[in-house]
C-alpha cells in the first residue's frame, strides 16, 4: 500500500499520500534461550550404555546440538559428508556447509 500511494503522489494521480501518516510498527526482538554447558552435557549423558540405539541416540544429540544442523538435514546426512575434522551439511536451499568436529563429551 506505502508503494502504491507514493507511486500514485508521484504521478500526480492523488492529491496528498495517506500512507505518510502511517508508521510501521515494530516487532519485539525475541532471544532465544539456548541451553547452557551442563544442559548440554546432561542431555549427552542421559544415553549411556553401549547398546546400539544408546550409541546412536547419543550420537545424534551431539550432532544436532554441537552443529546446530536442522532435521531434515541430519536425516539427509551419508557416510561420505562425515571426514576426519569436518562434516559436510546440505541444509536448506541446497547449500552446503562445513562444520568442524572436535569437542569432546567424556
Amino acid at each position: 500500500m506505502r508503494a502504491y500511494f507514493k507511486y500514485a503522489f508521484q504521478e500526480e494521480y492523488v492529491i496528498r499520500n495517506p500512507m505518510d501518516k502511517i508508521r510501521f510498527l515494530k516487532e519485539p526482538i525475541t532471544l532465544i534461550n539456548t541451553f547452557t554447558n551442563d544442559e548440554v552435557v546432561r542431555k549427552v549423558r542421559f544415553y549411556k550404555g553401549s547398546r546400539y540405539l544408546d550409541v546412536r541416540n547419543q550420537l545424534i544429540m551431539i550432532l544436532l546440538l554441537d552443529t546446530g544442523m536442522r532435521n531434515a538435514e541430519l536425516c539427509g546426512l551419508k557416510l561420505t559428508d562425515i571426514r576426519d575434522t569436518y562434516i559436510n551439511i546440505l541444509g536448506k536451499g541446497k547449500k552446503i556447509r562445513h562444520v568442524a568436529t572436535d569437542t569432546d563429551y567424556k
